[in-house]
């Protein structure tokens, strides 16, 4: 059996050095005429001005008119500036003694490069010349029967040496087990062959010898078949005990056997344990973004920020109608009193509704319906009545927005009245026109109750309502745009004013919507409407 050196596998340093291209001169007149030595006679002319590497070039004879001249501005600099002359001949030297510690370096790196190329061409030439050597064939050796157990000394013996090298094998068959290098009958350098160790498992798969040294085998019988199977088990030796390469086949194949190593049932097995992982990894993807979405989506729901609105009523008309004011929101005291809780149909045009001045306070209104906003989510069927908590939030919301937008306090109270009866879990409508309605004042695709965030979302509720929406007008829009209070009730409800002025047409909304909103601002909370088509 042969041994190799694992240096063996990548001969690099046998390789010959990559030939240098030649230069030749150009064949054609356009290409010499390009180059840089192109002459008059269209011939090159050799360069002699080359340095051999690791030479300095010849320094150039000096001209003393010019070593005068630069001695006279050397005088001169010195004589203007004393001290900056001998700095910068100081750092002259300087960077003089660099460049001469540069070129040393590069002088020692030259000179290591050549040794190893020396080194490199020495081994080189040892191997071709063993490769050389004259092998004897088998058939002219001594046909002595051989002693394992001496075989195995000798191989010992043999791999301890250092001094021996280590990319042949030197085999011997006499008795005394010594090399005899001056005989070439006994002693033999085999060149390692590939080949030899490539050898197939039996399967058809390419199984490569080991190329590491050992010690040889323990000491063996007479044949490999009188070892028990203990030792090809065992992981310690894992090579072939045989010099033979049919042997080494046959050791090959009983080692890749089903019985003893289960080659093709490891591989079936690592495939389906490497299949379950993928599977499992992309499952536990699947989890990971399933819990993240979830996250995410509990986490929106818990964020609420509110933004207010700076829409303000600008029309003059409005503010001279009562729709809109100047005065303070802390005037609650700004009506002809509680008024009587009595329904008066009113229809027509705007000027057959009740002026302003006959509006009750923002107080007296408050109070004559807070018992009602406390029920009204009950009576409604909307769930748990208001809390003391959110019925203080819609007065604080009302007062809020009516000083930003500059709407009567009394207008917004009666719309949020109108509207919802002041429950703050009013569910959202849709109108015919696919509209949705929502919060308080049943604004345009605006804000709903949270009770998460109870005071930022019925104070959105009032701002939509009042102020307007994305999508939609507010009280804000509606005074700009006509001016009265009435006017803009009618269009608030039903998104526009008939073209006859009557603001009891309904318009496809309510009918009595106007005619209700204004009876409340005049004092009614329960008497019973006289409106026709009420409920």
């Amino acid at each position: 059996m042969r041994y190799t050196d694992e240096r063996d596998e990548h001969p690099t340093e046998r390789l010959p050095r990559k030939p240098q291209p030649s230069v030749t001169a150009s064949s054609s007149r356009e290409s010499r005429r390009s180059s840089r030595h192109y002459t008059t006679d269209d011939s090159r002319k050799p360069r002699t001005d080359r340095v051999p590497l690791g030479e300095r070039p010849a320094e150039r004879p000096r001209s003393t008119s010019r070593d005068r001249r630069r001695r006279e501005r050397r005088a001169a600099r010195y004589a203007a500036d004393p001290e900056g002359e001998l700095l910068r001949q100081e750092r002259r030297h300087e960077r003089r003694e660099e460049r001469e510690q540069r070129r040393a370096e590069r002088k020692e790196k030259r000179a290591e490069i050549e040794e190893r190329r020396a080194e490199r061409d020495e081994r080189r030439r040892r191997k071709e010349a063993a490769a050389e050597q004259i092998v004897v064939p088998v058939a002219d050796r001594p046909s002595k029967k051989r002693d394992p157990t001496e075989e195995v000394e000798r191989a010992t013996e043999f791999y301890n040496q250092d001094s021996r090298p280590r990319d042949t094998v030197y085999q011997e068959s006499t008795e005394s087990g010594t090399v005899n290098n001056q005989s070439t009958e006994t002693a033999t350098a085999i060149t390692p062959n590939t080949q030899d160790y490539d050898l197939e498992d039996g399967y058809g798969h390419k199984r490569q010898q080991s190329k590491r040294y050992y010690s040889g085998p323990p000491a063996r019988a007479q044949s490999w078949q009188s070892y028990s199977s203990d030792y090809y088990e065992d992981e310690k030796y894992p090579y072939s005990p045989s010099d033979n390469a049919y042997d080494e086949i046959q050791w090959y194949k009983r080692r890749s056997s089903h019985d003893r190593y289960p080659y093709e049932d490891s591989r079936s097995c690592c495939a389906c344990r490497r299949r379950w992982c993928i599977l499992g990894s992309i499952a536990a993807t699947l989890i990971g973004l399933i819990i993240i979405i979830v996250v995410a989506v509990v986490v929106s729901r818990n964020q609420f920020s509110y933004t207010p609105s700076t829409a303000q009523v600008n029309n003059t008309a409005a503010f001279a109608s009562g729709g809109a004011t100047q005065s303070s929101v802390n005037d609650t005291r700004d009506g002809i009193g509680a008024g009587t809780d009595a329904y008066k149909y009113y229809q027509g045009t705007a000027s057959n509704f009740p002026n302003h001045t006959l509006w009750i306070s923002f107080e007296d209104m408050w109070n004559n319906n807070v018992n009602n906003i406390q029920q009204s989510c009950g009576w409604l069927k909307y769930g748990a009545d208001d809390s003391d908590k959110e019925i203080q939030d819609i007065y604080n919301a009302i007062q809020d927005r009516a000083n930003a937008s500059l709407v009567d306090h009394r207008l917004i109270l009666a719309l949020v009245l109108q509207e919802s009866h002041g429950c703050v879990r009013v569910p959202h409508t849709t109108s015919y026109g696919g509209v949705k309605n929502t919060g308080l004042m049943q604004a345009h695709d605006g804000h709903e109750y949270n009770s998460r965030h109870m005071d930022k979302s019925i104070r959105y509720m009032v701002q939509d309502g009042t102020q307007g929406t994305k999508k939609g007008d507010g009280l804000v829009q509606v005074l700009n745009m006509y001016g009265n209070p009435y006017s803009a009730a009618r269009a608030y409800n039903s998104g526009l004013i008939p073209k006859s002025g009557d603001l009891s047409e309904s318009g496809g909304a309510t009918a009595c919507y106007v005619s209700d909103v204004a009876n409340r601002l005049t004092g009614w909370v329960n008497a019973k409407s006289t409106c026709p088509g009420s409920s």
